[in-house]
């Protein structure tokens, strides 16, 4: 389940134990850090998934926003319309306005396809990412744990003096 050198030997040859008592000790160090690099991992992926969320709901002011500019464009569209019927603006004018209501409606499609992509980013539930780096804390959680081990039963140690500080061992 693990393996590590030694560190701590707490028995010697015929003692009693109980169940549940430490017999010794695998260097925890290595499993701290592995710990510590999952947990750093798991913050990562909340901080994304805070991210995305932030991104998603910036994006329906993006909206608001390109809608807004697109009905300012369509009345400066119509006051064109009407001033070139009437002979007191140009064709060149009128066309200009006719652009920008065409520019004002790309940016606003553009403005929902980025929602639609900030919001397809958050699958339902829990996000993917901070699942898989959960599951990857609770194993190095288990893994320090098993740096420890411990007597499965009541009874007499024996060979205990073929626990040597350092020797590998593989629980």
């Amino acid at each position: 389940q693990v393996t590590g050198p030694v560190a701590q030997v707490f028995v010697k040859d015929g003692a009693k134990v109980k169940r549940g008592d430490l017999l010794f000790r695998i260097d925890p160090a290595p499993f701290r850090v592995a710990l510590e690099q999952a947990q750093a991992q798991l913050a990562a992926a909340k901080l994304q998934t805070t991210q995305l969320r932030t991104q998603a709901a910036g994006t329906g002011a993006d909206i608001t926003g390109e809608q807004a500019n697109l009905a300012i464009k369509r009345n400066a569209l119509g006051r064109q319309q009407a001033l070139l019927k009437q002979g007191f603006t140009t064709r060149s004018d009128y066309d200009d306005a006719l652009n920008e209501v065409k520019t004002a409606e790309q940016d606003l499609a553009d403005a929902r396809a980025r929602a639609a992509n900030a919001h397809a980013a958050l699958a339902p539930g829990e996000q993917p990412a901070i699942a898989q780096a959960q599951a990857a804390v609770d194993k190095a959680r288990l893994d320090l744990s098993r740096t420890e081990v411990r007597a499965p039963m009541d009874g007499v140690v024996e060979n205990a003096d073929n626990l040597q500080i350092g020797q590998m061992a593989v629980t």
